[in-house]
């Protein structure tokens, strides 16, 4: 649980990183925006799709038990 939770304050302080210097060079007219807006929108994608793999690789089968469940369900 202490890895998840380094993860995640991990995951706030580079989002937020990424916003304010957004920001920053949004006033600053700075050719960085376009960039950090971009990369504003792609990391918590790319962090849900690493936390996601996380939870396969893991073993936590619960999720891939109840997506068989709901899948099985649906042919039916």
């Amino acid at each position: 649980m202490k890895f998840k939770r380094v993860m995640a304050l991990l995951a706030v302080i580079i989002i937020t990183l990424l916003f304010v210097l957004m920001i920053i060079a949004a006033f600053t007219d700075s050719a960085f925006f376009l960039p950090l807006l971009y990369l504003t929108l792609i990391v918590p994608i790319l962090l849900f799709i690493m936390s996601w793999l996380y939870k396969l690789i893991k073993g936590d089968n619960n999720a891939l038990d109840e997506a068989a469940a709901d899948y099985e369900e649906e042919k039916k």
